[in-house]
């Protein structure tokens, strides 16, 4: 009987190897539909949401990017935390995995496949916050001119993502005041491989931190 009461308790709070790892955590919204969500947030209908947000011109230097498939617009919806957290540290983080490669970075540009989700597409995960991205690859120039595409889907590609992992946890732990994921700053702030869901694009995250603790499962990844 014991046994089973300590099994119980070790699902319920996500401690069973993988438990936490492998739960869905649905995908976000497609351009056309994040812009019919904010269509009513835009028109002043509904003013209010848990994290504020803005629009980022993914057409501008230096944080440029696209949806996968689709030219850069000036509206993507995004939470200003995450924007932030982007503006401050994306940079400095893919310079540090170009370094892995021997290269240096003038340049960079992102392709993700979304940021904004809600309770229905993404239960368990931040993107209903607004305050994760899905990367699919990442692009850059060097000074000289020379451009590279690092695509989280490709195995050769793994070094790079690894090293940027390692950074965007560092400054998860340092700048949000969040503990290391399962110990381990490759973790925390992120999903990659080791997640059934996420083969094929990165997830990153700035997760709700208070009092140096989570603030909730749903808050978390």
């Amino acid at each position: 009987m014991k046994k089973y009461i300590l099994m119980a308790v070790l699902f319920a709070h996500g401690i069973l190897a993988g438990a936490d790892d492998n739960h869905d955590h649905g995908r976000p919204f497609t351009p056309e539909e994040e812009d019919a969500y904010f269509a009513p947030f835009e028109s002043g209908l509904f003013r209010k949401r848990r994290f504020p947000y803005r629009n980022w011109n993914e057409c501008s230097q230096p944080m440029s990017g696209n949806y996968n498939g689709y030219t850069c617009t000036s509206k993507r919806k995004i939470s200003e935390i995450l924007y932030e957290f982007l503006d401050d540290h994306i940079a400095d983080c893919i310079t540090d995995a170009a370094e892995e490669m021997g290269k240096t970075v003038e340049s960079y540009h992102l392709v993700h496949k979304g940021i904004y989700g809600d309770r229905r597409h993404s239960p368990r995960s931040l993107h209903a916050e607004g305050r994760a991205i899905d990367i699919k690859s990442i692009k850059f120039t060097e000074p000289n001119g020379t451009t590279h595409e690092m695509n989280y889907s490709k195995s050769g590609d793994g070094a790079f993502f690894t090293k940027l992992r390692f950074c965007w946890g560092i400054a998860i732990e340092r700048y949000n005041g969040c503990p290391l994921y399962r110990g381990m700053h490759g973790r925390t702030g992120s999903i990659g491989k080791e997640n059934r869901d996420h083969r094929a694009h990165l997830h990153l995250s700035v997760p709700y931190c208070v009092s140096d603790s989570y603030a909730g499962a749903f808050y978390r990844r």
